[in-house]
C-alpha cells in the first residue's frame, strides 16, 4: 500500500517561495515536491486555505495554474477549504484518521491536547521541507531536487495527468459536438468539469467524435483563452476508448488483490475513526466534568452573593439605627443647650439685679452716719461688690 502524506499546501507555498513578496508567491516549488512524492510511488493529499490564490500575483502563471488545479476538482488529492474553516485542523484530522505523516513547517503546538501524537511522535510524523542552495530538500524523505524556474505550467500539466491516470478519469463520452464551430464537449466518466475539445485534438482517424455518447480516452491539456487572457484546461490526444476491453482482461486474482487492498484501507480508516470517536468521548467526559465544576463554582458564588446581600441589609439597618440615635442625640444636645442658655440668662439677670441692689445699698451707707458695726458690714459689701465687678 502506498505511503500517504498530508500536505499543508498554503504553509509550504509561503516557506518555499524564497525571496518573494507576500502577494508574489510561487507555485512551482510545491509542484516539484508533489511530483517528487509521486516519483517515489507514494501518494499525498494537499490542503489549501481559502485565500491561497491571492498569494500569487494577479494574472501570473502561478495563479492561473492554481486556479486550474482547483477548478478540475481532483478531490482525491486536493481540497481548498471554505472561508472561515481552519485548514490546520482538517490536516491533523486526516493524518490522525489514516495514521499518516504531515509535511509542513508548522509545529501545531496549539493542537497538542486534541492530538497528543503531535507532541509524542512529532519527530517522526511531522516532516519539514526547505530550500537550501537552490535545492528543494525534505531530509526525512531523502528528497533533494534542484529548483526549476519557469516550468510551472509544464509541471502542473504533468502532475494533473498522472493523478488522473491513477484515478482512472482520463476517459469519458462525447457529450455534444458543434460542427459549425468544430468544438465539442467531453463528459468524464468519474466526474469533474466537462472538457472542451477542438477537432484538431482528435488523433484517432477512425473515431467519429460527432456522435454523442461515443466513448473516448484523452489527456488533459491547457489552451490559452484569448478573451479571458488566461489558460483554461481542455482535452487533447483524443482516441476511441478501450476501457471496456481493459476491464474484461482484469483477472480474478487482480480483483481479489484490489479488494484486499481496499479492505486494508477501510480497516485503517475505521481504526482511525474509532480512535477519533474514543478521543471525542473523552473530550465529552472532560467537558461534562468541567460543566459540573463550573456549576459548583456558580452555586458557591451565588451562596456568597446571598450572604453578602444579607450582611448588606444588616449593615444598612444598623446604619439607619445609628443615624436615628445620632439625630436623637443632636436634638437632646440642642434642647440642653437651650435650657442652659435660659439658665445663664436668668443668672445674668439676677447678677444685674444684685448689682443694682448693692449699688443702692452702698450709696445709702455713703449718705448716712454709721456706727462701727455697720462700717464693718459696709466694707464687706464693698469687697463682695468688687468680686462681682471683677
Amino acid at each position: 500500500m502506498k505511503e500517504l502524506y498530508v500536505i499543508d499546501g498554503t504553509n509550504l507555498i509561503n516557506i518555499l517561495s524564497i525571496n518573494t513578496e507576500p502577494e508574489e508567491r510561487k507555485f512551482g516549488p510545491l509542484l516539484q515536491l508533489l511530483l517528487a512524492i509521486l516519483n517515489r510511488n507514494e501518494s499525498f493529499f494537499c490542503y489549501f486555505d481559502a485565500s491561497t490564490r491571492f498569494m500569487f500575483e494577479e494574472g501570473s502563471i502561478d495563479r492561473q495554474m492554481y486556479d486550474i488545479l482547483i477548478g478540475l476538482r481532483i478531490f482525491d488529492y486536493f481540497e481548498q477549504v471554505k472561508g472561515g474553516v481552519q485548514a490546520d485542523k482538517l490536516i491533523l484530522q486526516q493524518a490522525d484518521a489514516t495514521n499518516s505523516r504531515v509535511i509542513s513547517m508548522d509545529t501545531f503546538t496549539q493542537f497538542y491536547d486534541e492530538f497528543p501524537w503531535i507532541e509524542r511522535d512529532g519527530d517522526f510524523r511531522l516532516i519539514t521541507a526547505d530550500v537550501i542552495q537552490h535545492h528543494l530538500r525534505v531530509d526525512k524523505l531523502d528528497i533533494r531536487v534542484e529548483m526549476v524556474e519557469k516550468q510551472t505550467k509544464e509541471m502542473c500539466l504533468e502532475m494533473i495527468n498522472r493523478l488522473e491516470v491513477e484515478r482512472g478519469n482520463l476517459f469519458g463520452t462525447i457529450k455534444k459536438y458543434d460542427a459549425s464551430r468544430r468544438f465539442g464537449l467531453i463528459k468524464r466518466a468519474k466526474g469533474g468539469p466537462t472538457l472542451l475539445f477542438h477537432h484538431n485534438q482528435v488523433i484517432d482517424s477512425n473515431l467519429d467524435y460527432t456522435i454523442s455518447g461515443q466513448t473516448v480516452t484523452f489527456k488533459i491539456d491547457f489552451r490559452f483563452n484569448k478573451g479571458k487572457k488566461k489558460f483554461d484546461f481542455c482535452a487533447a490526444d483524443i482516441e476511441e476508448s478501450k476501457t471496456k476491453i481493459e476491464e474484461e482482461t482484469v483477472t480474478d486474482a487482480e480483483k481479489l488483490k484490489q479488494y484486499q487492498e481496499e479492505n486494508v484501507t477501510l480497516k485503517e480508516l475505521v481504526g482511525g475513526l474509532k480512535k477519533r470517536n474514543r478521543d471525542l468521548n473523552n473530550n465529552i467526559y472532560n467537558l461534562e466534568s468541567d460543566t459540573e465544576l463550573k456549576d459548583q463554582i456558580i452555586e458557591e458564588k451565588e451562596a456568597r452573593i446571598e450572604i453578602l446581600e444579607v450582611e448588606t441589609r444588616r449593615l444598612k439597618a444598623l446604619q439607619k439605627e445609628e443615624t436615628k440615635q445620632y439625630q436623637t442625640s443632636i436634638e437632646t444636645m440642642r434642647s440642653e443647650r437651650n435650657e442652659l442658655a435660659i439658665t445663664v440668662g436668668f443668672q445674668e439677670q439676677k447678677i444685674r439685679n444684685l448689682d443694682t441692689d448693692l449699688q443702692d445699698t452702698l450709696k445709702l451707707f455713703n449718705d448716712h452716719n454709721i456706727d462701727a458695726t455697720d462700717l464693718v458690714m459696709y466694707e464687706k459689701m464693698k469687697s463682695n461688690y468688687k468680686v462681682l465687678q471683677g
